[in-house]
């Protein structure tokens, strides 16, 4: 069962989807409650595709979508990758909102998806 939750009390804000399918971009205005708070992200870091680290601080006062993906899955991840491909291109159509969202993929197979190998997979979906 598809479920989604609003982020903002607008039920037709950025929503997430509570099932464990592929994300998908569900246009229409849904109900929802608020998601409850389930804790705080402890510290990080890690490595992005030009090596540079990326950690809790580059999230802070920003919308981040997160999903996680590795370089070789060939069942969802190209799918979510794509999706975050559609909805990136969304957000930078609204200057002011595309400042306030950005889009973090993470790996689950950090032996083999090095900064080049993950360099090369964010070229083919144009992440940035």
């Amino acid at each position: 069962m598809r479920r989604w939750i609003p982020i903002d009390d607008d039920p037709t804000a950025i929503q997430v989807k509570t099932d464990s399918t592929p994300f998908g971009l569900d246009t229409r205005a849904a109900p929802g409650v608020l998601a409850p708070k389930l804790g705080d992200v402890p510290a990080f870091e890690l490595q992005d595709q030009d090596g540079r680290v990326f950690g809790l601080d580059q999230m802070l006062g920003k919308i981040t979508l997160v999903n996680f993906i590795f370089t070789r899955c060939t069942s969802t991840c190209p799918t979510q990758s794509e999706r975050f491909e559609e909805l990136q291109s969304q957000f930078r159509k609204n200057d002011e909102l595309g400042r306030q969202v950005q889009f973090a993929s993470i790996t689950v197979d950090p032996e083999h998806d090095d900064p080049g190998v993950l360099k090369a997979y964010a070229e083919r979906y144009h992440a940035h």
